[in-house]
């Protein structure tokens, strides 16, 4: 480019200095304007210089439609985790049952492809950016002659004024004993729900309330809800003795979503904040989910050590933060301007992962313990909990025994893989089945958790677990490519599951073939790969 500009300016002098001599009858002419000569290098140096910017652009249009294409295959990966997590096997690609290796691409117009993972683990299935006509050209940048482009401009997020409950029970999901007075927690005055206990590691029944009462009114159809605050005033007898057992949000009248537990109980009442204007609890909200009857929070605490303290509940309430949609600009043309495809709802920002894995080796007595967790760009932590009683289908981090927490220093390994880690465990019972679950936890405080297992001791009958499809060995070459639904379409993903529905990989083509993370660069290639030229995946965890 350097060069191209000296060239120019070597040009231009020679211009100034050259005097081109013209016929008599057009010599009175000759001081009006550039010479032809002078205007044809002019435009030939300001169409190269123009054809580099072009260039330049369309690259900048491939990497941001390669970032949006990993960010796509990341949160699918995510949800399709979830979805093995709760059934124990991945998904059919049309919901269907399938005895084979399966492939399905976004393809369809209808785009059904993964549709079980709608509404439960994703708002809505993504297209690759051309296929969906994200970033389709210049022209769609520009506005319309005649007419002055104008953004729509957003609304101002707002909140509800904090509500109580209606009615609060019993909820047998975690707990052992019951409290006293549920109905004490539905207003703030000198009654109390209690939980009094002397036994180390018990822990009380849920106190789920519900009946919050949200109107249209207060959320009306067509919000978007960006955050739940759930507020808890409590107290305990004795310091650094009760804690926090359990912090679900309350959705169709089941307590799920990301347990916010994690702190002592003070011996001082007050209130006790769980969640905030942006956060969802890892789950996906619309305004009659808020307005349901059945929507509220379940809490319960958990007593360390043998010393006698009660925990008292005085009142819960819930805040609801959400913003209406944009309101469009009029513009002077008729042409509509056209949209981009909205991203899928992702699991919450910054949000770790954590993934259990087979215990192995075990012994009659010992144990060790594998897990992996993707600190998704936060520092975190990630640890285990075992026990021989089962903690039931969810795990938490108040059961049984658990083993040291892992190095927090890893916030900058990449996104969309996982960090594997183990721990050794001792002094076990022979013949015994143990439970156990991976837990990881960001210095925001956020938990996540893993699927509950299983080991046994030496049993005569192992109980079984699942087992991931192994990866195939590296390859520059790659390994066989797999004909199915997929081959050799272009703009699209692809979702390809094994038979048994234990491995799944997901794969997408990079429009920048020099990207470090494609299989060609790496010459690591997941199981699964289509007829075609498409060089990016990720994969189930192994």
């Amino acid at each position: 480019m350097l060069n191209l500009v000296r060239s120019f300016e070597f040009i231009v002098r020679r211009l100034k200095t050259t005097h081109y001599q013209l016929p008599a009858t057009h010599r009175r002419f000759q001081r009006l304007g550039f010479t032809l000569v002078e205007l044809l290098v002019v435009i030939t140096i300001l169409s190269i210089v123009s054809s580099i910017g072009y260039v330049n652009f369309n690259i900048a249009q491939d990497k941001g439609r390669d970032a949006r294409r990993k960010s796509d295959l990341k949160t699918v990966r995510t949800a399709l985790v979830s979805y093995y997590q709760d059934n124990g096997e991945y998904p059919c690609p049309y919901g269907d049952t399938c005895d084979t290796d399966a492939q399905a691409g976004t393809s369809d117009n209808t785009n059904t492809w993964l549709s079980v993972l709608v509404p439960n683990y994703l708002k809505e299935l993504p297209r690759d950016p051309r296929q969906a006509g994200i970033f389709g050209g210049l022209a769609k940048l520009i506005p319309k002659f005649g007419g002055r482009g104008q953004a729509p401009q957003p609304q101002v997020a707002s909140a509800t004024t904090a509500h109580s409950p209606s009615s609060a029970v019993a909820n047998t999901s975690q707990g052992t004993v019951n409290w006293t007075n549920y109905s004490n927690v539905l207003s703030s005055d000198t009654n109390y729900a209690t939980f009094t206990s002397n036994t180390n590691n018990q822990k009380a029944y849920l106190i789920k309330a519900t009946g919050f009462s949200f109107t249209a009114a207060d959320i009306p159809d067509g919000d978007t809800v960006d955050g739940i605050l759930v507020e808890v005033q409590r107290k305990a007898s004795t310091a650094n003795k009760m804690l926090d057992g359990n912090v679900f949000i309350v959705k169709a009248d089941s307590p799920q979503g990301t347990d916010h537990a994690g702190t002592v109980w003070p011996t001082t009442e007050a209130y006790k904040s769980y969640g905030g204007a942006a956060d969802k609890w890892g789950l996906i909200w619309t305004p009659a989910d808020i307005r349901s009857s059945n929507f509220g929070v379940a809490i319960t605490a958990y007593h360390s050590g043998t010393a006698r303290d009660t925990a008292s509940v005085n009142h819960i309430r819930i805040t609801v933060y959400h913003s209406a949609p944009p309101i469009p600009t009029p513009t002077p043309t008729p042409t509509p301007t056209p949209t981009l495809t909205p991203s899928p709802s992702p699991t919450p920002a910054n949000a770790p992962v954590a993934i259990t894995s087979p215990a192995t080796p075990v012994t009659a007595t010992s144990a060790t313990l594998n897990g992996k967790f993707d600190p998704n760009g936060i520092s975190t932590t990630a640890w285990f909990r075992y026990s021989k009683t089962n903690p039931g289908p969810v795990c938490n981090n108040t059961f049984g025994t658990a083993t040291a927490a892992g190095p927090a220093n890893n916030q900058d390994y990449p996104p969309g893989g996982e960090k594997s880690y183990s721990s050794n465990i001792s002094g076990l019972t022979a013949n015994t089945t143990y439970y156990f679950c991976a837990i990881a936890k960001n210095i925001n405080g956020v938990f996540a958790f893993g699927a509950v297992r299983t080991f046994c001791t030496v049993c005569a009958t192992p109980t079984p677990t699942p087992t991931s499809t192994p990866a195939p060995t590296p390859s520059p070459s790659g390994p066989p490519p797999v004909a199915g639904a997929c081959a050799n379409l272009d703009n699209y993903y692809c979702y390809f599951v094994s038979a048994d529905r234990l491995y799944f990989s997901l794969w997408a083509k990079l429009d920048n073939k020099d990207d470090p993370e494609t299989t060609i660069k790496t010459g690591y290639y997941c199981t699964g790969l289509p007829t075609g030229d498409w060089n990016y995946c990720v994969e189930a965890p192994q």
